[in-house]
């Protein structure tokens, strides 16, 4: 039984970081316009046969339960898309924001081989301009072994932050305000490592 919970997207904000610190592309739609977006993307996939939007997926690791929902799941080509909405050229992403978005989508595909048994699936980042309502899509087929090596590579990192020093591993509070912290053999305390749980 896992001992703590942690959101996919946390769990890559945490570990999936690289480059600049400031991970924003701006200028960037509002919540509601991202929100919309995504209704968008998924009303356009509503004539595809067996097609899942809002898909939740979990899975554990070494006492963590990873939690989220990916925003579809094309079960007929093998594809999981994850949508993102943005304004303006894509062309002025930064490397470290894509990379993030790619993580994200990675771990929902390793999630979804160990649910389903699949030895391979398709990812793809599907980038919506919210002004002109046009799709860009970015894909990669990926194996479940090389997913689940990449899924089981961040949670190390994530209990690793409170090692400095000497100290023992603390539990960041972005796992810690989800998690069941009865004890049952936890042999440190939650400590916050200074971000907030989205």
């Amino acid at each position: 039984m896992s001992r703590y919970r942690v959101a996919v997207r946390t769990l890559c904000d945490f570990t999936a970081r690289q480059g600049d610190l400031d991970h924003r592309f701006t200028p960037a739609p509002s919540a509601q316009e991202g929100i919309e977006g995504h209704a968008l993307v998924a009303k356009r996939r509503e004539n595809i046969a067996g097609y899942l939007a809002e898909l939740p997926l979990s899975g554990e690791y070494q006492g963590l339960r990873v939690v989220g929902r990916a925003d579809g799941f094309d079960v007929a080509a093998n594809c999981v898309e994850e949508i993102k909405t943005h304004r303006s050229s894509l062309a002025r992403m930064a490397d470290n924001q894509r990379a993030l978005h790619w993580a994200q989508v990675k771990v929902y595909g390793a999630l979804l081989c160990a649910e389903r048994g699949l030895s391979y699936i398709t990812l793809a980042l599907v980038y919506l301009d919210i002004a002109s309502g046009q799709e860009t899509r970015l894909t990669l087929d990926a194996r479940a072994e090389e997913l689940a090596a990449f899924f089981c590579r961040p949670v190390p990192a994530l209990f690793s932050l409170g090692r400095a020093g000497g100290r023992p591993p603390r539990v960041p509070r972005c796992v810690a305000r989800h998690a069941d912290l009865s004890p049952r053999g936890l042999s440190s305390r939650a400590a916050g490592v200074g971000r907030r749980c989205v």
